[in-house]
């Protein structure tokens, strides 16, 4: 008896109460989201230029995210840009916390390697999505403010990240857990 006591107190222990099951959750974020993309230039990380299609692009967007397994969920986006091909798929289940989960999806485009991220809050459906791949593009800004004419950027990465009006949350589908 005091055997199977001890048992029941160490098992207890090592239950996961805050593992509620990630096939539960079906979200839709909201239709007024856009994915903001954001340029890194080697020695540039405060500032870059707005470029047409490029740095500060905004392209309108629903999120949609849909459970696959106990470990993951898969990711799709409506509107189509660069990146929208890569950022499509499954994202695993890295970590989960009390309030989030986390999952993380490995990108890779023409040689270059990336990594998108993706964290779901447990009880209001916020949610941080975003993503970097690394590059290696030079970027040639023409103002008259330079001796030449033209300043030029290394660029090393193009990132982004989802964001709404709705402060990031989404609607639920389904219940979330």
């Amino acid at each position: 008896m005091k055997k199977l006591l001890l048992l029941l107190i160490l098992s207890i222990g090592f239950i996961n109460y805050s593992f509620a099951g990630v096939e539960d959750i079906s979200l839709k974020c909201d239709e007024n989201g856009v994915i903001l993309e954001r340029w890194k230039a080697k020695g540039y990380q405060d500032y870059f230029p707005r470029v047409e299609n490029g740095a500060g692009a905004r392209y309108e967007t629903d999120l949609l995210i849909i459970a696959d397994s106990s470990n993951s969920v898969r990711v799709d986006l409506s509107a189509y840009f660069k990146y929208s091909d890569i950022l499509k798929g499954t994202y695993r289940l890295k970590k989960e916390f009390t309030e989030y989960y986390y999952f993380e999806k490995n990108l890779k485009l023409n040689g270059k390697k990336g990594l998108a991220k993706l964290n779901i809050n447990r009880f209001t459906g916020q949610i941080s999505y975003s993503y970097e791949i690394a590059v290696d593009e030079l970027f040639r800004e023409f103002n008259d403010y330079y001796e030449t004419g033209y300043k030029d950027y290394r660029i090393e990465a193009h990132s982004g990240g989802f964001y709404s009006n709705n402060w990031n949350i989404c609607e639920k589908y389904q219940r979330m857990f």
